[in-house]
């Protein structure tokens, strides 16, 4: 078991400069099937491509800038300080909808203090892909994690919360088309109706998100509720 602490990964240093020619083995040999995936859905072509996530630090967008040596953009709920050395190491846009460069240590923004249970909420059901190989034919497959039956049990709960989401999307634009043109959701209502929600739960509400899986092997922590 391994902790880290405001960032300071002094304790892990050797172990890392252990690890470090393993790693870059590792990583040589998933380069070409990556480079290969990227080709494959076009971002090898010209145009504006842009990342979409709940956010917050503008990590996968830095890579994605540094592998392909070209602009990607970021749009995101919300960011945090650390997107910003990303917008100005690369030149990129890095945008949040409810919040750009929150400090996360001082600012109360529930959709940043409570971005657990957004994960939960939001996140993709698809399996954690691994890495892309380079079949002998020149097929591009993706080696993904098997579902765990925790995760498979969480799908319809999301399933049913994203749905109405997307109705209630679909809603807003019918009305913005057909009966008031300038009809928004104001961001400060969003906002403040996803804090009431988070901390005035009742107590089926949060039976219910904390039965959720969230696929958390990105960070090292595998499945978390």
């Amino acid at each position: 078991m391994l902790e880290v602490l405001d960032e300071n990964i002094e304790h892990l240093k050797p172990l890392l400069s252990s690890l470090q020619s393993r790693i870059f083995v590792q990583g040589q040999k998933e380069h070409p099937g990556l480079m290969a995936y990227f080709k494959q859905i076009g971002l090898n072509e010209a145009g504006k491509y842009a990342v979409v996530d709940v956010g917050y630090a503008g990590t996968i967008q830095g890579r994605l800038n540094r592998l392909l040596t070209r602009q990607v953009h970021g749009y995101y709920m919300v960011t945090d300080k650390r997107a910003k050395t990303v917008a100005e190491l690369y030149d990129v846009l890095t945008r949040g909808c409810f919040g750009n460069y929150v400090n996360s240590g001082v600012d109360t923004l529930a959709l940043l203090s409570k971005s657990f249970p957004l994960e939960k909420l939001l996140s993709s059901d698809d399996a954690q892909v691994i890495n892309y190989i380079i079949s002998p034919s020149g097929e591009i497959i993706s080696k993904v994690r098997e579902l765990s039956d925790e995760e498979l049990q969480t799908r319809s709960i999301r399933s049913d919360i994203q749905k109405g989401a997307l109705e209630f999307v679909n809603n807003a634009i019918a009305i913005r088309v057909n009966l008031v043109e300038d009809f928004i959701v104001p961001v400060d209502l969003s906002s403040a109706i996803y804090e009431a929600f988070m901390n005035q739960q009742s107590a089926m509400e949060e039976a219910v998100i904390s039965t959720l899986v969230l696929d958390d092997h990105y960070c090292g922590r595998g499945l978390v509720k």
